[in-house]
């Protein structure tokens, strides 16, 4: 099998990457507009994908356990309904911040899952300030999970319980109350 890859070995590579490994920085340089995690990957490397902004569209395989710091951040393209498989016990720090199209994701899993600083936050810069802001995804969870996600993932760094939302995956359905949330007014 491959023993290793060199930094940067897919330089300029586009277009669709089927992923059966856990990575490193090698995809520095790199254009992919959609990247497919295989189920046999556990863990993702920190800074796997950090700052791909032509990476549109992800899918995590089903056994994916642990994703690592910052290794989507600054994926600026990559859209939304991602889903977040049950199997996830850990999302690293940053590790979504400043996907700016990420308007909502699907997490699986009924626990919640450990979550690293800022995750979900997006930001912009102007030549005299940084300002930084929560992104406000939407964030849908198992029906009945919601109560336990907003008290795990509410914490100094990240405050997401009113941007986490019931969802019955089987049927379809948000479970949406009035009154609504202020991500949804």
């Amino acid at each position: 099998g491959v023993v290793s890859v060199g930094t940067e070995a897919f330089n300029g590579a586009t277009g669709v990457l089927h992923l059966n490994c856990s990575g490193g920085n090698w995809f520095e340089g790199s254009n992919f507009t959609e990247v497919i995690i295989g189920d046999n990957v556990t863990s993702l490397a920190n800074n796997l994908f950090y700052g791909h902004t032509s990476l549109k569209k992800l899918k995590l395989g089903k056994n994916v356990i642990e994703i690592g710091n910052y290794a989507f951040q600054d994926c600026s393209s990559l859209q939304s309904g991602l889903v977040i498989p049950a199997s996830v016990r850990s999302i690293g720090n940053q590790c979504f911040r400043g996907c700016v199209d990420l308007d909502y994701i699907y997490i699986m899993s009924t626990s919640p899952c450990y979550l690293g600083d800022h995750v979900f936050y997006s930001y912009y810069s102007s030549l005299t300030s940084s300002i930084w802001s929560r992104l406000g995804t939407i964030i849908y969870v198992p029906m009945g999970s919601e109560e336990n996600y907003r008290s795990a993932w509410n914490t100094s760094n990240n405050k997401y319980a009113e941007y986490i939302v019931g969802y019955d995956f089987e049927n379809n359905v948000a479970n949406v109350t009035l009154p609504l949330p202020k991500v949804f007014v």
